[in-house]
């Protein structure tokens, strides 16, 4: 518990238990890349291991519904790990990134020791984005309508099959942690820190700020 030991905002803290939660999840060898690399802005991607390469997410609306601005700032998550709505060459630039980790960081056999171009393909089909169990489904739905729309846009091709759109809806997991059960634990951390300095945001006033943050400004498909 290291982690939350140290002043942190309500956001950060939130980010950083579905990570461990994820981590907890999917097990194995995985690593958070904030601790690997002793840096919290990593970009991108929050944890790594042989078998994938994660990014996690939680947008929490203050009722805990998936509102609209919840699955679009899902779909603009995911959409950057395929290189939409981003500077050019950002999946390029991740993939060095990645690249510059020690020998001893686990890696996909995959993605390790290839070519620039294998590097880039594989994260652009196959890294995963982690959101909050209660919302998996959901944006999966929402995925399969937006790729059904613009197949292209997620590596389809326009006679696709439904094995194909499967494994592209298969790509957003769950952490292991629900809104609910985030709100419950962010509350408890709270309280146990509530001696401080300075006022600290509460929980609510956090995910009001979360939720008014425009998650609508247009990119390019």
């Amino acid at each position: 518990m290291a982690y939350y030991d140290k002043k942190r905002g309500s956001s950060e803290i939130q980010g950083r238990l579905h990570e461990d939660a994820a981590a907890k999840k999917f097990g194995g060898d995985i690593v958070n890349l904030n601790d690997v690399t002793g840096n919290d802005k990593f970009r991108t991607y929050d944890l790594i291991s042989s078998e994938g390469v994660y990014s996690v997410k939680s947008h929490i609306s203050e009722s805990g519904e998936m509102k609209e601005w919840v699955k679009s700032a899902y779909l603009k998550d995911f959409d950057k790990l395929n290189g939409w709505g981003t500077w050019s060459n950002s999946v390029q630039q991740d993939a060095q990134a990645l690249n510059q980790l020690s020998e001893s960081a686990p890696l996909p056999a995959e993605f390790r020791g290839k070519n620039p171009e294998e590097q880039v393909d594989y994260l652009k089909n196959n890294s995963i984005l982690c959101i909050p169990e209660d919302h998996v489904q959901l944006m999966r739905d929402h995925l399969r309508e937006k790729a059904a729309e613009f197949p292209e846009t997620y590596q389809l091709p326009e006679d696709y099959t439904e094995e194909q759109m499967e494994a592209l809806t298969q790509r957003i997991q769950g952490t292991g942690l629900t809104s609910a059960e985030t709100k419950e634990m962010l509350n408890e951390l709270e309280q146990e820190s509530a001696a401080t300095e300075e006022p600290k945001k509460t929980v609510d006033q956090a995910l009001d700020e979360e939720e008014n943050k425009d998650y609508y400004n247009s990119y390019s498909m």
